[in-house]
């Protein structure tokens, strides 16, 4: 069974600001996926070892040079 009162055009000026909401929402994220893909994707940056960090043991005493 179909509703009683149906006016096509009346509904189409009604749910026109959520659909306009929901395309918009859909591109944003779609955008975001395109720049999280090409941020994942580029070259990492080359590391200097200019200051290397050293692992110890909490307590532990560095070596002398």
């Amino acid at each position: 069974m179909s509703a009683p009162n149906t006016d096509p055009e009346r509904q189409v000026k009604r749910h026109r600001g959520p659909l306009f909401g929901m395309a918009f929402a859909g591109l944003a994220a779609l955008l975001a996926f395109a720049l999280l893909i090409l941020w994942l994707s580029s070259e990492p940056e080359e590391e200097t070892l200019e200051d290397p960090q050293i692992l110890s043991a909490p307590g532990a005493t560095l070596p002398e040079e």
